[in-house]
Order: structure tokens, then sequence, then C-alpha cells
């Protein structure tokens, strides 16, 4: 495409990072919702993060290429280099091919931190289905929901959104996650703490190819949830 004209690049440009951004604001949907607590939605939240998040690189390296491919790996290759040696990306190229070809997300373990003056009623959501048996705080991909009996005998875990309460959170962890990122210690290795670091990297990355392409500047690291 070096005949291409100005103004076809710049509208080409425009046409992939627009693809770039709709994958990240997925990404960045899963993310909040994973951060939420939403029990029912919370292997659809890390899907949509680090699954999701990968298509963003997809994206970028089929469609930006194809506008100027000598451009394109100039720009590029600076990210390579971080991509193959650091540890959280890494860790997330295997987590996405792990979900992918064998669905697993290479858990270890779900836990809740719970204040002194809760009690655990406190944690229960109201309305509990007909049949229960008991409720399952947290199970391996950090869900919570009634176990009921079914009238053929049969048991299900019915999830359901977790209740707010300030003094209470639940977090996962990854059977061995990264220890480093960007040449900085990872500080919270939880799900959603690799999950974080994550989002924020891919942001950024969009960022500096608009910034690069188009000569726009914007910050994709903003986010209606704090901890975004």
């Amino acid at each position: 495409m070096a005949d291409m004209s100005d103004a076809a690049k710049r509208e080409q440009y425009e046409q992939a990072i627009a693809a770039m951004r709709e994958r990240l604001m997925e990404c960045r949907q899963g993310l909040e919702d994973l951060l939420s607590g939403l029990g029912g939605r919370r292997v659809a939240a890390m899907r949509a993060v680090f699954v999701g998040g990968r298509s963003v690189l997809f994206v970028m390296t089929t469609q930006l290429v194809r506008v100027d491919k000598d451009a394109f790996n100039t720009w590029n290759a600076p990210f390579v280099l971080v991509a193959n040696d650091d540890p959280l990306l890494k860790f997330t190229r295997e987590l996405r091919n792990a979900i992918e070809k064998r669905g697993e997300f290479l858990l270890d373990g779900t836990g809740i931190c719970v204040g002194p003056d809760v009690e655990f009623a406190d944690l229960l959501p109201p309305n509990p289905p007909p049949g229960v048996l008991h409720f399952v705080v947290a199970d391996n991909y950090g869900r919570c929901g009634w176990e009921v009996m079914r009238p053929d005998g049969t048991t299900e875990l019915v999830y359901t959104d977790r209740p707010i309460h300030p003094s209470h959170h639940f977090y996962s962890r990854f059977a061995d996650p990264p220890t480093h990122h960007l040449g900085e210690t990872i500080e919270d290795p939880s799900v959603e703490g690799i999950a974080v670091l994550y989002y924020r990297y891919l942001a950024d990355l969009v960022d500096q190819a608009e910034a690069n392409f188009l000569g726009n500047r914007t910050d994709s690291t903003r986010s209606t949830n704090p901890a975004v």
C-alpha cells in the first residue's frame, strides 16, 4: 500500500484504532464485572479480560500492519521486545491459550476477607430458590450461589450476585501468578490484581497507537471504577 494517499491512510488507521477501542471496551466491561463481585458473571468476566484482551493485540497486529507494514513494524518493535520478556504478558498469553484450548483458568483457589463484626448471614443474598440445600460462598472460580435439589434428585448450583457489604471482599488466585510487570514487583497477584494490570497495559498500548498513527492524545486508563 505504498501508493495509498495520506487521507486514505488516515481513514484506515482510524478504522483500525476504532476496532482496537471496541475490543478494549469489552475488556474493561469484563474487568469492572470482575471487580464488582458479580458472582454469576465471574467466569464470563475473566474470559472477557484475558481472552478479549488478547483480541486487542490481534486487531492491532492484523489491521495496523495492513496500512503501512514498515511504519507499524518500526513502531511495534519495542513493544514486541517487552512482551517477549515481561512475566505478566507471557503469563496472559499462556492463560489465554489455556482458556481457549482447554477451558482452564489456571486457578489455585478463592478466598474471602470478612470484617470482624460481620455475621455469615450478612453474606447471604435474599430470596433463596426452592429446594435449597446450602449456600456456597465461593467455588473455584470465585462464584457464589445456592445449591438446590431438583425434583429428579439431582443437585445444581444456582449462581447469584453477591450482596454488597462494605467489610468483605472476595478474591481468586492463580496457581502460578507472575511476580513482576514492566520492571516492577506485582503488589497484588490475585486474579483481580493481574486483570487490572493487564487492562492498564492494553489501554496504554491503544493510546500510544492512536497517538503515533493519528496524533490524538487519549487516556483510556481512566474508568468509573477507581481500581481500574
